[in-house]
């Protein structure tokens, strides 16, 4: 049996299904879609999945919306069935890929998973390689989408811990830099500003492990940390790096906005992987009881909110709090 079906099996077992998975087996279900962080809201709705079967990737979708994605296979599944999510993987050929486009309800939004480990898709010249990437966003782009955006995810949509938008340099740069182990050097340093030239072109694209496409039929495409974290004054949408970390006690995941001319975050979001998680709260406690103890202004910790319900701007709320940034080593 394959590691993918067993652990499906896993998660629909007889104790999963009486009483729900616990708290461990749900997050580690559902860091397998933590691209719903990079949307205006983690709440995915009615969802389709287009491409091959995915154990693992049906049971991370069960387990965020509490029911199964339907699956569709030919235009003839698709009746007049239109979803709020539709999730795209496997081989980005026109059939697939009109199909999951076709399906996008108003106000919905299409996520697709593009490339896998190099060098396979690379040399091959794959349709479902990174350098479909380019060609899928021109696409959507063509097809009346409002707003379409390319992650750069790391190391792979099996395991992401760290995402930035292909077009953000900044962002870019400063991924290269933690794979570097800070990148602090010249040679870290050059390579960050190459990799950040050259990553949204097509041809960089092809040298990426894995990217996502997250294509909106209407809005402006801002990601809820993204907003949370824009300028306050100016009104900015910052250079953005998200990480998604997947240690097993991992509950939070972290968007960064960076300073354009150093790279150093300036502000950190953390937002709860689970809709009704109350660690940000238990956070918020001890941060208060610390400034308390420490007295003077200069000595409290920073925040810039207190945690409760960021919301995406349709009232469906989603813990979220927003703490200014601290230089230092990683």
């Amino acid at each position: 049996m394959s590691s993918k079906r067993a652990a499906s099996k896993r998660a629909a077992g007889p104790e999963a299904s009486a009483a729900g998975p616990s708290r461990d087996e749900q997050l580690r279900l559902t860091r397998r879609i933590d691209w719903r962080f990079l949307l205006p809201s983690p709440h995915l709705g009615r969802v389709a999945l287009v491409g091959p079967p995915d154990d693992d990737l049906r049971a991370a979708l069960v387990s965020a919306g509490g029911t199964a994605p339907t699956e569709l296979h030919d235009p003839l599944d698709v009746g007049r069935q239109l979803f709020d999510t539709v999730v795209l993987h496997g081989r980005m050929d026109r059939n697939a890929l009109a199909l999951a486009a076709a399906v996008v309800a108003p106000g919905g939004r299409l996520i697709a998973e593009i490339g896998g480990p190099l060098p396979g898709p690379l040399l091959r010249r794959e349709a479902s390689g990174p350098g479909a990437a380019v060609r899928v966003g021109r696409a959507l782009a063509a097809g009346g989408f409002a707003s379409v955006r390319t992650w750069l995810t790391w190391p792979g949509h099996d395991r992401a811990t760290a995402w930035a938008r292909l077009d953000d340099r900044v962002a870019v740069r400063a991924l290269v830099a933690r794979r570097l182990g800070n990148g602090s050097g010249p040679g870290g340093r050059a390579v960050g500003w190459v990799a950040g030239r050259v990553a949204a072109t097509s041809a960089g694209a092809s040298f990426i492990p894995a990217l996502t496409v997250v294509a909106e039929r209407d809005g402006d495409g801002g990601s809820l940390i993204a907003r949370r974290l824009r300028d306050a004054e100016e009104g900015l949408e910052p250079s953005l790096l998200v990480l998604t970390p997947r240690y097993r006690a991992s509950a939070h995941v972290v968007g960064l906005a960076l300073d354009a001319s150093t790279g150093v975050p300036i502000r950190v979001a953390k937002v709860a992987r689970i809709a009704d998680d109350a660690s940000l709260q238990a956070e918020a406690a001890v941060l208060a009881a610390l400034s308390r103890a420490r007295g003077g202004a200069a000595r409290r910790p920073t925040r810039l909110d207190a945690p409760g319900q960021a919301t995406h701007g349709r009232g469906d709320p989603w813990p979220l709090r927003v703490e200014t940034g601290r230089g230092g080593s990683q």
